[in-house]
């Protein structure tokens, strides 16, 4: 019987693909903005307008929630983030002004 070889574990296992590595900057990038969009609602009693404001995280944030409401409409906004948005103040409210193709 020829002898046992310790192997050393493939390194490159351990290494995500490219689509693996875009799903989750992406998880992040989406947590990172849910949680500026929570901190802005509670901080300012309000959800942000793109167009009255005169600070950049206003408008980005803003301008994201009008991307949410894109997805939402195409039927392509996880439920589980949905429900998320949901919880954020003025939030319920504002998706349920945004129609859809879909039942929610």
């Amino acid at each position: 019987q020829p002898p046992r070889v310790n192997r050393m574990p493939d390194k490159r296992a351990d290494i995500p693909s490219k689509k693996q590595s875009q799903a989750v900057s992406s998880r992040e990038l989406w947590t990172s903005r849910y949680t500026r969009l929570c901190n802005w609602a509670e901080d300012h009693g309000q959800l942000p307008r793109r167009h009255a404001a005169a600070d950049g995280e206003e408008r980005g944030l803003a301008t994201w929630i009008e991307n949410l409401a894109a997805s939402f409409r195409s039927g392509s906004l996880d439920a589980a983030q949905l429900a998320k948005l949901r919880q954020v103040r003025g939030m319920a409210e504002r998706i349920g002004r945004w129609g859809s193709k879909r039942q929610h």
